[in-house]
């Protein structure tokens, strides 16, 4: 059967293993007693007002994990209810339970610092009430963290430590979960055998406990270890379990759509496609029947998949089809991604290779757009944590506030000397706490600014390079087939080399930018002629504006005399005017300009264009970190690094930079230098 496997569409397992490897990490958020085990009237009924608190806590704990996947926004609304009420009514268990169901929420839309936090929050609760079962719930939330960030060696050191927790309470469920998680840690790490264990030794507990969602998710996880052993037949049968015992329950359509799937795939790599079209189009009703769009989209993609090697021409009507349903989705999501990948492929294989070429750039667009997308979640989420952390500060508030009317009533019974005590004991407290607050803030500011350094080098790196540097490898072959006609063949050198173009200029100006963020930016200020540097920045961009046939004239004028760095001050005017001529249409013009009678003490050069012009919405960010890249009126490739490094090296000669621009009119980026004389 290995062999065979081997032989056949060597790449569907490997496939097949991706997909359902990322539904496993989501179904590890449930807590393993609320997976499908209570059904919803069962859960509304702890949270009635007579219940008490505890049996509240899981109440509105198991509700929010109960629409964690299916309605994200009813979950969000039990955690924020049951976060209230238990500040409301200061029971500690409460709100860590309802702080580590906002985690999980966090985590599972890609908010990873957000859910940490929170979870750290939660931690320090249940480890101050000894709530071992608590502190491995939490301690196995944070390894998934850690394992979606890479860091797999501390992602298993927190799921041991949860193990040891769930030994430690003898509670037998918490130990079960543990052991997927280290299961799929193992599994991920290719260790498939120690997966096989750890599932195994799951599985055992939740036979015993009847608790089917998780056993059928296990058979499901243990029929992929076996697939990526290239064992098929072993797969088949638990794939056929999972099938056979979730199918009844509308609960768990997920894992019978999953199964389904699965099983599709093995049969194709065992020579069988009629089987397993067969086992795709159930699932293609299921995801029909339970209006599922976004599965109804991939498992349409994974038809198309069948055929793409043997008979694209017949992959593209069902990848066509999956497009069609992607985009009634009504939202940017990475199934259509995925899709458009295929497409790629398979109009490749048709030597159709400028369909391909359209679709590989519709591609790139929509992943830019997906890369936007979850920058702005971020900041969204940000927001959130926020306003936790006000949240916080009026509990502080009320804990004081009650302190104090403890305090009032205690002062009629207490004698002097023990309410100076009081009094001394208190100040002291404060005054400590202050201080220690202080230096917390200063150390959470510096990791912060750190922490955000490291977040923006790493999104430029795998936006703005990985994309270009992507696509040479694709690009590349298709020049080197023998079927690419001439001319399909210069234009896709010329978009090589525009490419390779935009990948160096940004490389140039990140490792500036993160020179300037690690070590500092070295200034070196004297006093200089500009209309000298002007005119020399000019010459080296004349090429470029020469082929759009745009006109840069220079009206500063001559005897001028700055204090600044004279390499920031070629960088910023280089810059800003090589950005005008890539914004502006051919034969376009470009002025560069110094006004010195605006600002005392400053000389204002200007650089102006009669381009595109720029977004209202989009000018008040474009000098920092959250501005996005953009293309040229010659498709040429853009970033946002070179403005915000201009900013950084006005700020740093004492000036300003500022822009006025109307879309679809021109724009005119302006910056101040100190003269000669306001040094003097």
């Amino acid at each position: 059967m290995a062999d065979q496997v081997g032989n056949k569409h060597g790449n569907a397992p490997v496939r097949m293993v991706r997909r359902c490897a990322c539904s496993i990490l989501i179904l590890l958020l449930l807590p393993f007693f609320a997976q499908g085990q209570q059904n919803l009237p069962e859960l509304l009924s702890k949270i009635e007002e007579h219940n008490p608190d505890s049996l509240k806590a899981d109440g509105y704990f198991n509700l929010g994990t109960y629409y964690l996947f299916s309605q994200p926004d009813s979950a969000r609304y039990y955690a924020e209810t049951g976060l209230k009420y238990f500040t409301g009514k200061n029971y500690k268990p409460g709100i860590a339970w309802m702080l580590l169901l906002h985690g999980n929420i966090d985590e599972g839309h890609g908010s990873l610092n957000i859910a940490a936090n929170r979870l750290h929050d939660a931690l320090e609760i249940f480890t101050a009430i000894n709530d071992r079962v608590g502190i491995g719930n939490v301690n196995n939330a944070l390894g998934i963290i850690e394992g979606k960030r890479g860091n797999y060696p501390e992602a298993a050191k927190l799921f041991m430590s949860a193990l040891n927790e769930g030994e430690k309470a003898n509670n037998e469920k918490l130990i079960a979960t543990t052991y997927i998680k280290l299961g799929v840690l193992n599994e991920l790490n290719n260790n498939l055998d120690k997966a096989l264990e750890y599932y195994n030794a799951s599985l055992k507990i939740a036979e015993k406990d009847s608790l089917y969602a998780i056993i059928c998710q296990l058979y499901n996880n243990i029929g992929i270890v076996y697939a990526k052993k290239r064992d098929l037949e072993t797969p088949i049968r638990y794939f056929n379990m999972a099938f056979e015992k979730s199918k009844a329950s509308p609960q768990l359509s997920g894992i019978t759509i999953d199964a389904l799937t699965n099983l599709g795939i093995c049969y194709d790599n065992i020579g069988r496609r009629d089987v397993a079209l067969g086992y795709l189009q159930q699932a293609l009703d299921l995801t029909k029947d339970r209006n599922l769009p976004e599965q109804n989209a991939r498992i349409l993609t994974n038809m198309g998949g069948l055929f793409i090697d043997s008979d694209p021409a017949k992959a593209l009507p069902y990848l066509q089809k999956a497009l069609e349903m992607s985009d009634k989705i009504g939202h940017v999501t990475m199934v259509k991604s995925d899709i458009l990948r295929d497409m790629k492929d398979d109009y490749a294989r048709m030597g159709k290779y400028k369909e391909a070429l359209m679709v590989m750039e519709q591609k790139k667009a929509l992943d830019d757009s997906l890369f936007n997308i979850s920058k702005v979640r971020e900041i969204d989420n940000l927001q959130s944590l926020y306003e936790l952390k006000e949240s916080n500060a009026k509990i502080a508030q009320l804990e004081l506030s009650k302190l104090k009317d403890e305090l009032q009533r205690n002062l009629i019974i207490l004698f002097a000397i023990a309410l100076v005590i009081i009094v001394v004991t208190l100040t002291y407290a404060y005054d400590r706490t202050r201080r220690l607050n202080k230096k917390i803030s200063k150390r959470e500011k510096e990791l912060r600014n750190a922490n955000n350094i490291k977040d923006r080098l790493f999104s430029i790196i795998g936006h703005d390079l990985r994309g270009p540097a992507g696509n040479v490898t694709t690009l590349i072959d298709i020049i080197e087939d023998p079927g690419t006609p001439p001319d399909d063949r210069k234009e896709i050198i010329r978009s090589l080399k525009a490419q390779s173009a935009a990948s160096f200029d940004t490389l140039d100006k990140l490792l500036l930018w993160g020179s300037a963020q690690i070590k500092g930016i070295t200034y070196n200020p004297v006093s200089f002629a500009p209309d000298h540097n002007v005119k020399s920045n000019i010459n080296l961009i004349s090429a470029i504006a020469d082929q759009k046939q745009i006109t840069i004239t220079d009206q500063v004028p001559p005897g001028l005399c700055v204090f600044a760095d004279p390499a920031h001050f070629d960088f910023v005017i280089r810059n800003l005017i090589s950005n005008a001529v890539k914004f502006t249409h051919n034969n376009g013009r470009v002025t560069v300009s110094a006004d010195t009678g605006k600002e005392p003490g400053f000389i204002i050069f200007s650089v102006a264009d009669n381009g595109i012009g720029i977004d209202k919405a989009y000018v008040e960010t474009i000098f920092h970190p959250s501005g996005t890249s953009a293309y040229g009126t010659a498709n040429e490739r853009g970033t946002s690094i070179g403005l915000m490094l201009c900013r950084e090296f006005i700020k740093e000669n004492g000036g300003s930079i500022w822009v006025e621009s109307e879309k679809g009119k021109g724009s005119v980026f302006y910056f101040s230098v100190r003269s000669v004389a306001a040094v003097s």
